[in-house]
């Protein structure tokens, strides 16, 4: 919460001519309730099977190369990497300090159930960093504008995966 997927997320997709999905966005479309909604009313362990079908119908619907956005409990599941794996994903994960984090989420004035409870949002990203850590690259987003976290992902994943497939 708070790296900037989705922003980055969006520029990445621009500069490869890529598609951007958003899971969260599509979990509300699809759901027709926001994510805040989902876990008042079923829970969290409800939402985390709810983020698991969106990721494999957006991955069974999406035909074109695509950046996907996932939220910071999708990749927590293993379920959720090894259906990126199958898919041969390159993952990213955006990395920043506690603080910042936070902080950019309070900008945003989202409602972020996760975050309720400050002393609770720390020790879950203490708990996650370690499987965050285990995407293929991770990326520094602080003091950082969004292209030029898109330009080092970019650089890093196309330098290293030559037998990719290249943007046109």
């Amino acid at each position: 919460m708070g790296s900037g997927k989705s922003t980055v997320g969006a520029v990445l997709a621009q500069a490869l001519n890529w598609e951007f999905i958003d899971l969260d966005r599509r979990i509300v479309e699809f759901e027709g309730r926001s994510i805040a909604r989902i876990f008042t009313e079923d829970g969290e362990a409800a939402f985390r099977r709810i983020e698991s079908d969106a990721l494999r119908k957006v991955l069974a619907i999406t035909h074109r190369p695509s950046v996907i956005a996932l939220g910071g409990g999708t990749y927590m599941q293993e379920v959720n990497r090894m259906l990126l794996g199958e898919q041969g994903a390159v993952t990213v994960y955006l990395e920043g300090n506690f603080e910042m984090l936070v902080d950019r989420c309070r900008e945003g004035g989202v409602v972020r159930p996760l975050l309720e409870d400050r002393q609770r949002a720390r020790k879950l990203l203490e708990q996650r960093r370690p499987i965050y850590r285990l995407a293929e690259f991770a990326v520094e987003v602080a003091e950082r504008s969004p292209q030029a976290i898109a330009d080092e992902i970019v650089e890093r994943v196309f330098s290293v995966s030559a037998d990719r497939a290249v943007p046109d």
